[in-house]
Parts: C-alpha cells; structure tokens; sequence
C-alpha cells in the first residue's frame, strides 16, 4: 500500500509539474500576443469593427493572462500540499489555509473569466448581448466549494488533533 500511494504522489507531483509548465507558457503566449496587440503599428483604412473586434481580443487576453497567473499561483500552494502529505502529514493548518487560499483564487479565476467573457462579447458585438447562463463557470464554482468544504475539513481536523493532544 505504501508504495502503491508514493507512485500516486510522484504522479501527482509530475502532472502538477506539468501544468505548472504549461501556465508559464501560456502566459508567455499571452503577454507575446498581448504585446502585439498593442505595439504593433495601427492599420489604415480599417473600419471601427475591426478596431472593436481587437478591443475584444485584447480583453480576452489580458483576461486570460490574468487567469494564467492566478492559476499558476494555486499550482505553487497545490505543490505545496502535495509535498507536505507526501513527506508526514497533510492535515496540518498550513495545508487548511493553502486549501482556503485555492479555494479564493479558483473562484477569482472564475470571476475574470464572467467579467472576460461580458466584456469580450460586448466588443465583438456578440448577438447574445455579453451576459447569459451559459457564461457562468459552474464547474469552476463547484471546485470552489469542494476546496472551501476540504479547507474546513482540514481546518476541524487540526483543531479536533489538537484538542486531542492537549487531552492527552
């Protein structure tokens, strides 16, 4: 059994490693094209659509450049967490309030994204109008409450072992 949970561990680590990897790209991406966007000469003769629509990618942009950097700071406080429990115990307060701190930054990811998304298709004239329930992340606020709920969890059992411990 031991074994079988460091193989999860190392799997674990390597997959938080890996998307660890793929924010920093995407974000160079993002700063790349952002950069373009805005640095690259004007174009002539071109009609207001277009301006708008370039408006709405530059919101997405940026937008996404913000999601990517959020993300890449919930992987750091996941890592974390993956190495504190694959090296003693998982259950300890700072392990609850890196849970807690994801937990905040998911739903800040989910926010930029709804406000991304309202701005974009106001810009790109969008014929939904910006704003629908089919713009809500809903699985983005669902990981929001499952880590917020494990964040609790982790927070009560500390308390309970330390009652414990002081019982003893």
């Amino acid at each position: 059994m031991a074994d079988l949970n460091a193989k999860l561990f190392s799997i674990t680590q390597a997959f938080q490693k890996f998307s660890f990897g793929v924010a920093v790209v995407l974000i160079v991406i993002a700063l790349v094209a952002l950069c373009a966007l805005i640095f690259l000469p004007g174009r002539t003769g071109i009609s207001g659509d277009y301006l708008d629509r370039e408006a709405a990618t530059g919101i997405w942009l940026a937008g996404g450049l913000v999601m990517s950097i959020l993300f890449l700071v919930a992987l750091r406080k996941l890592g974390k967490i993956i190495n504190s429990a694959s090296i003693g115990d998982p259950f300890t307060r700072e392990n609850a309030a890196r849970l807690m701190q994801i937990a905040w930054l998911i739903i800040a990811i989910n926010v930029v994204q709804i406000l991304c998304s309202m701005a974009g298709a106001l810009f790109a004239h969008d014929a939904r109008g910006g704003f629908d329930l089919s713009s809500i992340p809903w699985s983005g606020l669902f990981s929001f409450l499952t880590v917020l709920v494990l964040a609790q969890i982790f927070q009560r059992g500390c308390e309970l072992r330390a009652d414990l411990e002081g019982t003893v």
